[in-house]
């Protein structure tokens, strides 16, 4: 390949020379002969440069490999992605988009996508030299709403705690709002500085911002009706709304909040949006009205006040410590795990036969199934509670579902999985990872009086994990690393 650098080289230059006698008829002989010595000047320097190039600066970029596993189902959807076959090919660097604003720059990479649509990844290679690829493509197709109902009679992205509302018949700008809960996404980038959002109340009432550094946003200060305060922590994946001085009459009563005396249960539907996606649900209030004078509406989750519609299923805290094999993690969550106040949580009835195929399962990050055996289950009152004492690996090692409250939490023995992942899905110390996308799944068989399986409660949901660095062996969401 260089010879033939050099032959051409050698042909520029002649073609050069010819250039230059038959220019010689027409110019000057003093700038001819300074045309002369620039030409036999650069004509060498030319061959030097071709001749002394290394073959592997002109030599072809990197083919890709590119593979996907699965390319297709229901929300969230865990994809494997693998370009590590084009190591071969020379490939050195890696870069995927995976078409839902996500990206990685491993040969492999697991990503999840939470919202339903056909999404094109792409992946580009280079090798040592530079040398870019073209890429390659690799159509995944999500199913399932995503922004709402994964699985029947259960929503993942929202959980409000406690809610109010307030309107005041007497005088105009005086009704208010207020809302605070939990939310699991990991559609959002860590930093939402500004980006848009806004608030709707039975599509209908709207407020409009833009968020700041502290991951808020409210009023502007020229704006005094209303006045509103909207918190979004996305570490902790908590919010706070607080709405007042407004005019929600109108768009309440779509609910059925009537100007009337009367004590009866309204829905009311709320979206929050950010950036380019919204969560929404409708949840049922407590409503209590004196005709012309004031109405009140509230929803307390841990008191059963009001009720859910589509029910939710939210992680509120977790955490993970890899042990020392940094093949494995102990886990701890607590969170929200929500029915409707007439379709509650049920095991078996005691005393009855356990039909040998119902179960209870419980997966960690679409990797590691455990299933428990139903009899090891004790109901009391409003707790269901299972505890294996004994040290197991792979093992559940407590869950207590609270049916009242409507909260939930499960602690791990160490779980051991895929090596190349560390344990269920997160990476092992000295990877560069320093925030991960985490799917915990339950399916929760569900009977009638005479034992019989009625149905199964699958609820899904994803949250985004962080630690600090990457030779930190602990990651969190809203809990605090653990004290001596």
């Amino acid at each position: 390949m260089t010879w033939l650098f050099f032959k051409f080289a050698l042909r520029l230059m002649r073609i050069t020379q010819k250039a230059v006698r038959f220019l010689s008829s027409c110019i000057p002989a003093k700038e001819l002969l300074t045309m002369r010595l620039s030409v036999f000047r650069f004509c060498p320097l030319l061959i030097l440069v071709l001749t002394a190039a290394p073959f592997s600066a002109f030599s072809a970029a990197p083919s890709v490999v590119a593979a996907a596993s699965p390319s297709s189902g229901a929300a969230p959807l865990a994809v494997f992605f693998d370009g590590s076959g084009s190591a071969a090919n020379g490939a050195t660097t890696y870069a995927w988009e995976f078409g839902d604003g996500g990206a990685s720059t491993s040969a492999t990479v697991t990503h999840i996508y939470n919202v339903a649509g056909t999404y094109t990844a792409t992946l580009v290679v280079a090798d040592s030299l530079g040398n870019i690829s073209n890429p390659a493509s690799i159509v995944i197709t999500v199913s399932g709403a995503g922004s709402g109902n994964v699985t029947p009679n259960m929503s993942y992205r929202l959980a409000p705690f406690t809610s109010s509302f307030r309107i005041n018949r007497k005088a105009l700008n005086s009704d208010s709002f207020s809302m605070r809960g939990s939310f699991n996404t990991v559609d959002l980038a860590p930093n939402l500085l500004n980006l848009a959002a806004r608030i709707a109340i039975n599509d209908q009432f709207f407020i409009n911002g833009i968020i700041t550094s502290e991951s808020s946003f409210s009023n502007p200060a020229n704006s005094t009706k209303p006045t509103f305060f909207v918190y979004i922590n996305i570490p902790d994946q908590q919010f706070n709304i607080v709405i007042s001085k407004a005019n929600l009459a109108s768009a309440l009563l779509a609910s059925g909040a009537v100007d009337a005396t009367v004590t009866k249960s309204v829905p009311v539907k709320f979206a929050l949006t950010i950036g380019s996606q919204t969560y929404d649900f409708t949840q049922y209030y407590d409503y209590t009205a004196t005709q012309g004078v004031n109405a009140y509406g509230i929803y307390d989750l841990s008191k059963q006040l009001g009720d859910v519609n589509e029910g939710f299923f939210v992680v509120n805290k977790a955490s993970a410590v890899e042990v020392p094999d940094t093949k494995s993690h102990f886990f701890e969550f607590d969170g929200y795990i929500a029915r409707s106040n007439s379709t509650q949580i049920n095991l078996p009835q005691p005393g009855l036969v356990i039909p040998p195929t119902a179960t209870w399962k419980f997966t960690f990050n679409e990797a590691t199934t455990i299933t428990l055996p139903l009899d090891g289950f004790k109901y009391n009152k409003n707790l269901i509670t299972y505890t294996q004492p004994d040290r197991a690996i792979g093992g559940v090692h407590t869950v207590v579902i609270d049916t009242v409250k409507r909260t939930f939490a499960v602690t791990t023995w160490d779980i051991k999985s895929n090596a190349n992942f560390g344990g269920s899905g997160l990476p092992v110390r000295g990877e560069s990872f320093l925030s991960y996308n985490f799917v915990l799944r339950f399916d929760l068989d569900q009977f009638d009086t005479g034992n019989a399986v009625t149905s199964t409660l699958s609820m899904v949901t994803a949250t985004k994990m962080t630690r600090k660095t990457s030779d930190d062996a602990f990651w969190q969401t809203g809990r605090k690393k653990p004290t001596k």
